[in-house]
């Protein structure tokens, strides 16, 4: 990492400046219809209960981006699930939406418009909502990381 003014710093890290990988990810799972599921680290199954798969913040900084990879091996009827980052279990930043009828592998790279700032006492977890579907998607996979900058 470069020292804040140094050379080969750039202070716009939603573009190529430094950043900090946080890798989130779930194993194979079977959503259900309606639900909300949070995710996070640890390579569990995503929970029901928010906060039940927080991770903390390594250090002070910024979420300039957040790169989401869905794989979907059974698809469903097509109904949108909606994913989320979601920062001390108040407020949720929209990562994008995906059909739950996709049979290949989907990918978001979202760069956040404004980078969302976060100290080193503050969690996260994703979100993914679910909708009501008429067969829902079934060996469901979600990994990526979130992109973490340095503060302003």
């Amino acid at each position: 990492m470069v020292a804040r003014g140094g050379v080969g710093y750039d202070d716009d890290a939603s573009t190529i400046g430094p950043f900090f990988p946080i890798q989130i990810s779930t194993p194979v799972f079977n959503p259900a219809n309606s639900t909300t599921y949070y995710f996070g680290t640890a390579n569990v199954a995503p929970g029901v209960v928010a906060t039940g798969r927080m991770s903390i913040f390594p250090w002070n900084g910024r979420v300039v981006g957040v790169l989401l990879h869905v794989s979907i091996a059974v698809p469903g009827t097509g109904e949108l699930f909606t994913a989320y980052l979601r920062v001390n279990n108040t407020t949720d930043y929209l990562i994008n939406t995906f059909p739950s009828n996709a049979s290949a592998l989907l990918y978001s790279q979202v760069i956040m418009d404004t980078p969302v700032p976060i100290t080193d006492a503050d969690y996260f977890e994703m979100k993914l909502v679910t909708p009501t579907t008429g067969t829902p998607a079934t060996s469901v996979f979600l990994w990526g990381q979130l992109k973490m900058g340095p503060p302003l």
